[in-house]
């Protein structure tokens, strides 16, 4: 999550306490509302450098919250 926080202080300009507050604000929220597996992936996503600068970290993450999300709504294929 501190790659998340480090690039949002820097496309704004904003303290880095002042993102960080927000950001785990609307982490907070997404884990009340989202079913809670979907909110363990999105602890695990954030916790291992979701917001990864890689397009292949990138990749790996979207499909691993994918196959979250397929075997909450009960598809066959991520």
């Amino acid at each position: 999550m501190n790659e998340l926080v480090q690039m949002i202080v820097q496309k704004t300009g904003l303290t880095q306490d002042k993102v960080q507050m927000v950001v785990d604000l609307v982490v907070t929220h997404l884990k009340e509302k989202l079913p809670g597996s979907v909110g363990s992936h999105l602890d695990s996503f954030l916790s291992t450098g979701g917001v990864a600068t890689t397009a292949g970290g990138v990749a790996e993450k979207a499909k691993s919250v994918v196959a979250g999300l397929s075997s909450v709504f009960g598809t066959k294929d991520a």
